[in-house]
């Protein structure tokens, strides 16, 4: 009796780490202070290589990946380092064009109107 329990206890044991690790189950977790022990150019040669390893193209992408290094990243101000084509959001011709086209109308409006005040008085 004390045989079988022992062997529904072993086989109902939960899994080491390792084992789960080579099993692909779970992810590789970084130990605590991983991070916070790297100095700033540790930080960037780090986040590049993961960020060339994993073909990451953008900010989000990599939040989405590992958002521990993102975070830490972010908290440091060191994204616009590792990520430095990232270009502002340029205006559309389209609208630019339109504001021109808003500005001309209101100087017109100004003249004609000064035209008229200075007609009447």
């Amino acid at each position: 009796m004390k045989l079988a329990r022992k062997a529904l206890e072993k086989s109902q044991a939960p899994r080491r780490s390792e084992d789960v690790l080579v099993e692909g189950i779970q992810k590789e977790r970084k130990h605590y202070g991983f991070w916070s022990s790297m100095t700033y150019e540790d930080l960037i040669s780090y986040a590049r290589n993961f960020i060339k390893e994993k073909g990451i193209k953008n900010r989000s992408s990599l939040a989405e990946t590992c958002q521990s290094l993102y975070g830490i990243l972010r908290k440091r101000n060191l994204l616009d380092t590792v990520f430095p084509n990232v270009e502002e959001p340029k205006k559309s011709i389209k609208k630019n064009k339109m504001i021109e086209q808003a500005e001309l109308d209101y100087k017109k409006t100004i003249r004609l109107i000064l035209g008229l005040l200075g007609g009447e008085g």
